[in-house]
């Protein structure tokens, strides 16, 4: 067994599986072997009847008492129970739609069960669709189960499977790329014994093991991916700028800008117009970090005032209509005075707008375009494109953004973001970008606060909602889609205590 074969040569694996474990970026054996559980259950924390616990789930090593009985219920609905025991108690196992447990639970026969207990309507109680495992003598269960990420067609029980008869030869076959004195230093477990114990925990020790082991090589790989762009970047020749006045620009402003707006400008101008390298200017790739409502917009403005008199066209890509709308209206107020015009291109713009501005961008009479998603289609066409920004930067993945780029290769890098994020983070998240971070507030705008609050909170959030509320403010709450089942006692790796966010067509809202 090779790690690049293709996974259609594992015993099972149709065509119309490959398909579908292509959905999970399956494609060769190597894949499979990467493809980390996204939580485990702790099926070794064994609990009695007599001491069950509503709470959370847990494992009941129980014998079948009495046979299976199915019944039919209303919606072609089926109903399979029978009741088992230890020496404490007794419980009601149930089955929706699955009939075939009559054939696979007889009197006598002992099976460990997981789950979470329940009374029913007459004070019994139950144990519904529990997970369940036959126990026999010799034969040892483990003590955790991996839940791996799954598509239509795809259980946990088949990749289960499907890894069960490669781990071995996989790992026989595998060389460690992280040099011994390297892992040892930093107490590392080897890359074998970790990608064992990620799908086949030998404990709990073994699998934090192997989840520090994988964190630190998914941070190495980040850290050399950032590295190698950042040294990409440095042989990079952008646009030079003019050398311009940025009076008539700051005399147009209703206020005065703060010290760190000044200098997050200044920093742009020095990449843009001052900074040579052996006589050419690199390209800029600039990041702005600031909470909202700090003035990264106007620093941004400034630069496409830089590039608009230097004779340059400027793309911002915005994540929304509405934020591109907005910046719209701000930003041609201010600088069409100065003779620089401005467009907007979404995706509602009609066919008549589109085509109107496809043209103005593609002659050079427009200066500053600004859109969302629908700037990186292809009618999209610069004269002199010297400046891209992208707002809200998080929201766009790398590919996008290089998307943009490739419209002209030497044209200068501005992002924003008002994620808060410490400097120390900042620099490794974004080590291939030059970071200005704007620290004041505007004159008169209060500054924005977060928090992170225990759900002991909870009160105390409703009653300043309402307080808000009958003031005449608003709030806004962000809830994100949880997974309709009972997995809400898994062991979530790198000690992350969640049910997985999924896409909201994954769920019936």
């Amino acid at each position: 067994m090779k790690l690049t074969q293709n996974v259609q040569d594992l015993p099972g694996i149709g065509k119309a599986r490959a398909i579908k474990l292509e959905k999970l970026g399956i494609r060769t054996v190597s894949d499979l072997v990467h493809l980390y559980p996204r939580a485990y259950e702790h099926r070794g924390r064994e609990a009695r009847l007599g001491d069950y616990d509503f709470e959370r789930a847990s494992s009941y090593i129980l014998t079948v008492a009495t046979e299976v009985s199915n019944a039919r219920l209303k919606n072609r609905m089926t109903m399979s129970k029978f009741r088992a025991f230890d020496d404490s108690g007794s419980v009601e196992v149930v089955f929706f739609n699955a009939p075939f447990v009559k054939d696979v639970f007889h009197v006598g026969t002992v099976f460990r069960f997981y789950g979470k207990p329940s009374f029913s309507k007459t004070k019994r109680l139950n144990l519904v669709n529990p997970k369940y495992e036959p126990v026999v003598e010799g034969v040892p269960l483990p003590d955790f189960v991996p839940i791996y990420p799954l598509t239509d067609g795809i259980t946990s029980k088949l990749i289960d499977k499907l890894l069960a008869g490669v781990i071995d030869e996989c790992l026989s076959e595998m060389t460690d790329h992280l040099p011994e004195e390297v892992r040892i230093s930093n107490n590392l477990a080897t890359l074998q014994y970790a990608l064992r114990n990620i799908h086949f925990p030998e404990s709990a020790d073994a699998l934090r093991k192997a989840q520090r082991r994988l964190a630190f090589d998914e941070m190495l790989l980040f850290a050399l991916s950032i590295s190698i762009a950042g040294r990409g970047r440095e042989g990079c020749a952008g646009v030079t700028f003019d050398k311009v006045s940025i009076k008539p620009f700051t005399d147009l402003l209703p206020y005065e800008l703060t010290a760190s707006q000044k200098e997050a400008i200044n920093d742009i101008y020095r990449d843009t117009v001052l900074k040579r390298t052996n006589g050419i200017t690199p390209a800029m790739a600039r990041i702005i970090i600031g909470d909202v409502g700090c003035g990264k917009t106007v620093c941004a403005t400034a630069a496409m005032y830089f590039s608009a008199r230097s004779g340059y066209q400027t793309a911002m890509m915005v994540p929304t209509e509405i934020l591109a709308t907005q910046h719209f209206s701000d930003m041609s107020r201010l600088l069409e005075p100065l003779g620089i015009s401005v467009a907007l291109l979404t995706g509602s713009s009609t066919v008549k707008q589109k085509r109107e501005t496809y043209e103005g961008i593609a002659n050079g009479s427009i200066d500053i375009v600004i859109g969302t998603h629908a700037l990186l289609t292809d009618k999209v066409n610069f004269a002199r494109l010297g400046l891209i920004i992208t707002d809200e930067q998080h929201r766009f993945g790398v590919g996008q953004r290089a998307v943009l780029k490739e419209k002209c290769t030497n044209a200068h890098m501005l992002v924003m973001s008002a994620t808060p994020i410490p400097r120390s983070l900042a620099l490794a998240l974004y080590g291939d970008l030059d970071i200005s971070r704007i620290t004041d507030m505007p004159k008169g705008r209060m500054r924005t606060d977060t928090y992170v609050v225990g759900e002991d909170y909870r009160k105390r959030i409703n009653d300043f909602i309402s307080k808000q509320v009958a003031l005449g403010g608003q709030c806004y709450i962000v809830c994100p889609s949880i997974e309709a089942d009972d997995e809400d006692d898994l062991m979530i790796p790198y000690g992350i205590e969640h049910t997985g966010l999924v896409s909201n067509d994954a769920l019936d809202l």
